[in-house]
């Protein structure tokens, strides 16, 4: 009677890190593309949100006939400091707070014009990269926003910018004045776009 021979055989060290090589060239070769794809989920996210806030301002507008800002930051001439300026992100904030109705002195109706939804506790509504999104405001009403290195967007009621990865909305689309597009800002997302019509 004979008895057959079974012998267990396991991974030799070799064949272990052959295995471990080979996982690793795989993510190396996808880890770009997933990082790719991310970066651009993200773009996209914030451009959607721009869209819809700039889309809420004006619902506001049609419903109260005015910006959702204090009086005091109505009927600005457009000067070149408020043309190339944007809101602070706390005043940023403070419109958006008007546009989901929980400021209920600037919109007394109550009526939601967004619903995008407030990660933080404090309300805050931040772009893909937990940062606030920026918004500029047609202040003198002629529908025209000078945005980045163009004279003026028209038919803009409003541009609302997220600093883009870096998380700094940079020199150019206003924060400090200047028209110039630089790297600074170059991973900015907007709800316009860089062309003069």
């Amino acid at each position: 009677m004979s008895t057959a021979n079974t012998s267990r055989r396991g991974f030799t060290l070799i064949e272990l890190l052959v295995v471990i090589a080979i996982i690793g060239l795989l993510m190396g070769i996808l880890f770009p593309a997933i990082n790719g794809v991310i970066k651009t989920v993200k773009r996209n996210q914030a451009r959607t949100d721009a869209l819809q806030i700039a889309a809420a301002i004006n619902m506001y507008w049609n419903e109260y006939g005015r910006l959702p800002v204090e009086i005091a930051d109505q009927r600005l001439s457009e000067t070149e400091e408020n043309s190339t300026t944007y809101f602070t992100q706390a005043v940023s904030k403070e419109i958006i707070e008007v546009l989901i109705a929980e400021n209920t002195t600037l919109n007394p109706k109550e009526k939601v014009f967004l619903t995008l939804e407030t990660p933080d506790i404090d309300g805050t509504f931040l772009d893909p990269w937990d940062t606030q999104y920026y918004i500029k405001l047609d202040r003198d009403y002629n529908m025209k926003i000078r945005y980045g290195n163009v004279t003026g967007r028209h038919g803009v009621r409003a541009v609302v910018v997220s600093a883009g990865p870096d998380r700094n909305p940079g020199s150019p689309n206003g924060v400090d004045g200047s028209d110039d597009i630089d790297s600074e800002s170059a991973d900015n997302v907007a709800n316009v776009d860089f062309i003069d019509d």
